[in-house]
């Protein structure tokens, strides 16, 4: 797996990893393009970069639109994303169960459009810059945020060779 590298410390295995993959394995479908998913889950993206500071009202409803899930943490939630479609882009798909075996034996494949992927990027770019200010820095110590960033920056030099 190409993310291996990232996938497991500081990417993944949050709740909101979990919510991610309970979407995921809601249905049978295995293309999911990433603006679909941005909407799905409620993430405007007309919201400016630094818009995802603090975590508010992103959440999936399941197929009868009365069960949701909350994310808890925004920029949790999109880093998975970012590595996610990361491994989709190199390596043409992700097999679930590899980012978690207790997740289905499901292969996805996520299609990013140039606009949304510079969207996340963006997004992504703000928490480098100013990873202190996300609601993520009041779980998490100074030296994990900055190694998270560190980290984050190597995923933006990757995605960008996508666009």
């Amino acid at each position: 797996m190409f993310i291996e590298k990232w996938w497991g410390e500081y990417f993944g295995g949050t709740d909101d990893s979990y919510t991610l993959m309970d979407y995921f394995n809601k249905d049978a479908k295995e293309e999911y393009c990433l603006a679909n998913i941005f909407s799905d889950f409620n993430l405007d993206d007309n919201k400016p970069f630094d818009g995802f500071r603090d975590t508010e009202d992103i959440r999936f409803y399941n197929e009868d639109g009365i069960f949701h899930q909350d994310i808890d943490v925004a920029i949790d939630f999109l880093l998975d994303i970012a590595a996610i479609t990361l491994e989709s882009l190199h390596s043409g798909s992700v097999t679930l169960k590899d980012l978690d075996s207790s997740n289905a034996d499901k292969t996805i494949v996520i299609i990013a459009q140039s606009n949304t992927l510079n969207y996340l990027i963006g997004i992504l770019r703000d928490f480098t810059e100013n990873s202190s200010a996300y609601d993520l820095a009041e779980m998490c110590g100074e030296d994990d945020m900055l190694e998270i960033a560190r980290q984050c920056k190597e995923i933006i030099n990757e995605l960008e060779n996508y666009l």
